[in-house]
């Protein structure tokens, strides 16, 4: 069995051009606790139609010097987080002037103990639901 929590901290996306979007997200991890704080990892911000995540999707690098189990489903996760629950549209698809995006994210963290990873929000009271969410992904 592997412990390990992946707290996400704040996202920034830049506008490179009309269709290239790229930046990085912070985290920190936490395994066996032993605690790492500001883990950076670049990611692409795709324009994808009208998908599941109203046509955007976060393309993450796996993260440096970490195993981690379950990545794609991480990442698949991360993105319904991002634009399902929160609903967070990149500012850059409302005002054209505005070249970047950035979103800090509160009390959240993502264990990657079992099977799927789990979404856990202790300062929410709505932590099942999202639970009951995040399982009709996998």
């Amino acid at each position: 069995m592997i412990y390990l929590n992946i707290h996400p901290k704040r996202l920034h996306v830049v506008m490179k051009s009309p269709t290239a979007y790229s930046g990085y997200v912070v985290f920190d991890l936490e395994q066996y606790g032993v605690s790492f704080s500001s883990m950076t990892t670049p990611l692409t911000l795709l324009r994808e139609g009208e998908s599941l995540h109203h046509g955007w999707r976060l393309d993450i690098e796996p993260i440096d010097g970490v195993v981690v189990p379950q990545y794609t489903a991480f990442v698949e996760s991360f993105n319904f987080y991002v634009f399902q629950l929160l609903k967070c549209k990149p500012l850059f698809e409302i005002e054209q002037e505005l070249p970047e995006w950035n979103v800090h994210f509160e009390d959240v963290y993502f264990d990657m103990s079992g099977e799927t990873p789990r979404m856990v929000s202790p300062s929410s009271k709505k932590t099942n639901s999202i639970k009951k969410l995040l399982k009709k992904l996998f």
